[in-house]
């Protein structure tokens, strides 16, 4: 039956020539020292955060928000719910899914009519179901699976700490009276400049200690 044990990518694998493999795709996996040491990979992790923050911010404070601008709490449950989750690097889809996910954050602020709830709602939708899926591809894709686990550990890490922030500090900056807009606009930005950072990132080039050695004749 061609069955391979666990692990084993077997001669079919093996007869995938590299031309049937996207560029974005790296062939060799990375030692996870070596992704750790540049920068690509601590850019990706940053764009991720402004979108994951802004979602936090809205688990926690959305609601009640959205009561202040005149919805029901059945609305504003029914949105909360309803958030949506081979040839182009998902790198650039990333990139939209984070201008669509800012988008959101800016429409959320002054969310008074049905069209603009259903507006905010379908780009943090889209914005952040599409970054967490297009974040292991992206990881996968550029440094292969032998560092995924620790990759995408650090990553996830990193943005739940820092995501879970935004949520503090959008109630304290409420009590003291200045609203839910600067926090919103402040995460909107950050999304925008991840999109920036990940239209702008070229995927990493294979550290000299990972490349493949030339067969002699």
């Amino acid at each position: 039956l061609g069955l391979q044990p666990d692990g084993d990518a077997g001669e079919a694998a093996a007869r995938i020539s590299a031309a049937a493999r996207p560029a974005y795709i790296t062939a060799t996996p990375w030692e996870s020292r070596d992704v750790l040491r540049r920068s690509t990979y601590w850019l990706i992790v940053f764009s991720l955060v402004g979108g994951s923050g802004g979602y936090t911010l809205y688990l926690a404070h959305g609601i009640v928000h959205m009561q202040d601008l005149g919805h029901s709490v059945d609305e504003a449950v029914i949105v909360l719910f309803g958030t949506f989750a081979p040839r182009l690097d998902p790198r650039w889809l990333w990139g939209v899914f984070m201008l669509f996910f800012g988008a959101g954050l800016v429409i959320i602020v002054d969310a008074r009519t049905p069209l603009a709830v259903d507006s905010f709602a379908t780009c943090l939708g889209i914005g952040f179901g599409g970054g967490v899926v297009c974040l292991m591809t992206v990881l996968g894709n550029y440094y292969g699976l032998k560092a995924f686990a620790l990759l995408s550990g650090i990553a996830i890490a990193i943005n739940t700490t820092l995501s879970a922030v935004a949520p503090y500090v959008a109630g304290t900056l409420f009590d003291h009276g200045y609203g839910y807009g600067g926090i919103c606009y402040f995460l909107a930005a950050w999304c925008f400049l991840g999109a920036l950072v990940l239209f702008a990132i070229r995927r990493p080039a294979l550290p000299a200690s990972l490349a493949p050695t030339p067969v002699a004749a």
